[in-house]
């Protein structure tokens, strides 16, 4: 009997340890949240969650009202629904809930990329500059340059006349040329004895993009940790691939390259940070700028196409500009000059893609628990926080798609975000109240996206040049929005299932 008991008192602390890692021993403190496990012990209700987010956090609110703790995958997130709340969670202090430890570690998840020790901003503050002030405009520049050669080389020359037209899957196209155009302006242009080779840089470029692609389909199963053994190799030899094109010994060949690459590799090289380090800096810079804003276009050129006024109303938008710039549009697809200052004189296509971000736009927005506070929701009630859990919300459902703030939430409609007068609306309301924020598509705070200026800008340059160089049709125009692809949603902007076909000509 004396040999049995310790190990009987061992065997039932183990049980209670691993039930406790479990989750299976929490429970509801006052004050706190309604609680909600799961069947699952550790697992909860990841499953639900990971097979539709939106669909999972409705019935959740629905079950326990507009805030409830969950436990997905051994972790536990408060989520909040209540859009009047969004805000306070959004500006409460870094020293009580924040998230650069979660994105640095999912960020070495991913890409096996760790910022050195003592970096602090010094890139975040690098690409603010380069993205957001003062290299914005050359940035923008950069881009348009490489948009024209992608989308208008192969038929410069051409003598007016009728023009065949050529076909594609819309998504294919729109995420092809916008990745394409982008890489080529941050990572600049492949020389050839001193001079700059188009034709060089279509071909290589184009291989990026299908690796691209490859390396973004298995991301979310990188941060999900259920990549196959064979996935698992394929996604080491993409990182292999990319860590060699965006070596900073390939960068120092390269002409053009931007000054934001330029800056960050030289800030990179300074703090002593090795080159293979820097490679991987580069995958993280080109994954970030590009994997969500290539598949806003599709949705924005997708949305005009199958709304024959809103295409009408954008395109005579961008013909006007061209007209007071003293531009327009010439037989044979002859390239405009788009510049930055026109950017900023186009309400009605600001307001198209406002619209298409409010409908795509599927960010959940978290952060975490440094240390045991309190949540003060908009009506006053306040809940208990433990160190060490989550706070999240998703505005996709629960500001984005709320038929009270949008009316007709699932519906596109292109003047949405425009005041009668033609200005940009900024104004709207829930229960006869302002709701601000009242869009979040690119996070907020001190989290909010550097580069979101520089993708807008991306995203406005293409549509642009489509409309005004382009005649564009869908080969079916009946044929239906397709549905978004649920297993990406919480990660960005979502994409579809399935490709729809477009027809596309040069105007004459």
């Amino acid at each position: 009997m004396a040999f049995w008991a310790p190990v009987f008192i061992v065997l039932v602390t183990t049980v209670l340890v691993v039930l406790y890692r479990l989750g299976a021993l929490r429970q509801r403190r006052p004050r706190e949240p309604p609680l909600d496990k799961g069947l699952i012990p550790w697992l909860g209700h990841a499953r639900d969650f990971c097979k539709d987010v939106s669909k999972f956090l409705k019935r959740m609110q629905e079950r326990h009202g507009d805030i409830f703790t969950v436990q997905l995958g051994g972790r536990y997130i408060t989520f909040v629904t209540d859009p009047f709340s969004f805000d306070a969670i959004l500006k409460e202090s870094r020293s009580k809930l924040d998230s650069f430890d979660f994105a640095n570690n999912l960020v070495f998840k991913a890409f096996e990329y760790r910022k050195p020790q003592g970096q602090k901003n010094m890139i975040r503050n690098n690409t603010s500059k380069h993205l957001m002030s003062d290299g914005l405009v050359g940035m923008t520049q950069a881009m348009m340059d490489d948009l024209q050669t992608l989308m208008l080389e192969p038929d410069v020359g051409l003598r007016p006349g009728p023009q065949e037209w050529k076909q594609d899957g819309l998504f294919q196209y729109c995420c092809n040329v916008v990745f394409r155009a982008g890489y080529l302006a941050m990572f600049g242009n492949l020389p050839t004895n001193g001079k700059v080779n188009p034709a060089q840089d279509l071909l290589q470029s184009q291989k990026v993009f299908e690796e691209f692609r490859k390396f973004d389909t298995l991301f979310p199963k990188v941060i999900t940790s259920v990549l196959l053994p064979k996935e698992k190799q394929e996604m080491r030899r993409l990182k292999h691939y990319f860590w060699d094109i965006l070596s900073a010994k390939q960068i120092l060949e390269k002409d053009n390259v931007s000054e934001w690459i330029r800056s960050s590799q030289q800030l990179l090289a300074d703090f002593g940070m090795p080159e293979t380090e820097q490679s991987k800096f580069n995958l993280v810079a080109l994954w970030s700028s590009q994997a969500n804003s290539i598949v806003v276009p599709f949705w924005t050129l997708l949305f005009l196409l199958k709304d024959p006024k809103a295409l009408k109303a954008v395109r005579e938008e961008a013909e006007r500009v061209l007209r007071q710039m003293g531009q327009e549009i010439r037989p044979g697809g002859v390239p405009i000059t788009v510049e930055y200052s026109m950017l900023q004189q186009i309400p009605v296509l600001d307001s198209v893609i406002e619209e298409t971000l409010r409908m795509v736009a599927a960010a959940s927005l978290t952060r975490f628990v440094v240390e045991d506070t309190v949540l003060k929701m908009d009506d006053g009630r306040e809940y208990a926080i433990r160190q060490g859990d989550a706070v999240s919300i998703f505005p996709y459902s629960f500001l984005h798609m709320d038929p009270e703030i949008y009316p007709d939430p699932t519906t596109f409609k292109y003047d949405r975000f425009l005041n009668p007068d033609g200005s940009k609306k900024v104004t709207f309301y829930k229960q006869g109240r302002r709701i601000k924020p009242h869009m979040l598509p690119w996070g907020a705070g001190p989290f909010i996206c550097p580069g979101r200026f520089f993708a807008l800008n991306e995203i406005k340059m293409f549509v642009f040049l489509m409309v005004t160089q382009y005649d564009i049709e869908l080969v079916d125009q009946e044929v239906k929005i397709p549905s978004v692809n649920v297993k990406r949603l919480g990660l960005g902007t979502v994409q579809p299932i399935h490709d729809v076909q477009f027809r596309y000509r040069i105007r004459i």
